[in-house]
């Protein structure tokens, strides 16, 4: 019994060992902070190099996953900090035999909404004047993508996709499986159960909708954010 006891006190440790450190790098902390949506929609279009050209707030260039965007002061309030990039959207997509997945990419837009954070031996908090709890994230979102639409870095984006994608997203919209995509008609949360398992028909347990690059979503400097609100 002992004997047993130790090999299954073995087993943990080593298993603690492999699967802890890759489960606590996957963490991202701007997840409710944050809101995030991807633009995937067919018809929508973009254009960044726009972006540059119409921005009217401090900005500044910022580099995650390999992927270069630009970090901006929101429209919406001055404490808040709002991230567009292309992005890449993996769609699975079941083999034609049936057995497994391949997976198709989908660039997008990318536009995320930001409270600036820190992090302390407690995990993330706010470092700004901004309540994350009470924060509509919904109305700064809209906010930017009407923007957005005005001085043309998106084209073909209706009042009623906004109104969608508003209507789906909380403090907690970002990230791997958080953020909002367009899937089968209609906006909803990446990796969604009911996204995942009816609108993919794929079972449950099957690797979900992630972005390109790191797991734990965007690799940015915290402090690279407050700089801009200061």
């Amino acid at each position: 019994m002992t004997k047993r006891l130790f090999v299954i006190l073995g087993l943990f440790v080593i298993a603690s060992g492999i699967i802890c450190p890759a489960a606590f790098s996957c963490i991202d902390f701007s997840v409710g902070f944050s809101a995030e949506v991807l633009l995937t929609k067919p018809s929508i279009a973009y254009d960044m190099a726009k972006l540059a050209e119409a921005i009217d707030v401090k900005h500044q260039k910022v580099h995650f996953d390999s992927v270069e965007g630009l970090a901006y002061v929101s429209h919406y309030n001055s404490k808040v900090v709002v991230i567009v990039a292309e992005d890449v959207l993996r769609e699975p997509v079941r083999k034609a035999q049936g057995i497994g997945y391949d997976y198709v990419e989908t660039k997008g837009l990318d536009v995320m909404v930001q409270i600036p954070y820190a992090l302390t031996d407690r995990g993330a908090k706010e470092v700004v004047q901004v309540d994350r709890k009470t924060f509509d994230f919904g109305a700064a979102m809209a906010q930017e993508l009407r923007w957005l639409l005005k001085v043309g870095v998106i084209q073909s984006l209706s009042d009623e996709d906004i109104t969608q994608i508003v209507s789906q997203l909380t403090g907690f919209s970002s990230g791997k499986g958080g953020r909002i995509v367009f899937l089968k008609e209609r906006w909803m949360p990446s990796g969604s159960v009911e996204g995942l398992e009816q609108a993919l028909d794929i079972p449950k347990g099957a690797e979900d909708i992630f972005r390109g690059g790191s797991c734990s979503g965007r690799g940015l400097d915290p402090e690279q954010l407050l700089e801009l609100v200061k």
